[in-house]
């Protein structure tokens, strides 16, 4: 699905558009965005032990 370049240029686009939106907000960590993806991101790594 990925093997054409339009769209993995899109797909990257749109990650570059992403993470420059949450980076803020992931970067502000009294902002209930980062505790919010903290809690997410705890709970997925402990799944993983």
């Amino acid at each position: 699905m990925l093997a054409s370049p339009v769209l993995r240029v899109l797909v990257g686009a749109g990650a570059a558009t992403w993470a420059a939106a949450l980076w803020p907000v992931l970067r502000d960590r009294t902002s209930w965005g980062f505790r919010l993806w903290w809690a997410w991101h705890r709970r997925f790594r402990d799944k993983q032990r």
